[in-house]
C-alpha cells in the first residue's frame, strides 16, 4: 500500500541506512574513539534463553595471581 511504501505504516522508530551511516562515520571520524556506540548499535541481540552478564565475556575463568 501507499504507507508502507513511504514507512508510513509503524509509529516505531528503526535506525536505518542513515543511522548506520552516521554511526560509521562517527567511528571514523574518531568522534566514537573506542567504537562503543558502533559495537552496541551493530550487535545482534541475544537468542532467547541466553544469558547476558554484566560484564560482557562469556566463560568461567578466573585469574590466577601469584
Amino acid at each position: 500500500t501507499f504507507c508502507q511504501l513511504f514507512g508510513l505504516g509503524s509509529t516505531k522508530a528503526r535506525p536505518g541506512k542513515e543511522m548506520e551511516a552516521i554511526m560509521a562515520a562517527n567511528f571514523l571520524m574518531n568522534a566514537d574513539p573506542h567504537g562503543g556506540n558502533w559495537i552496541k548499535f551493530n550487535k545482534a541481540p541475544p537468542k532467547p534463553g541466553e544469558e547476558v552478564r554484566a560484564g560482557g565475556r562469556a566463560g568461567s575463568r578466573s585469574r590466577r595471581r601469584g
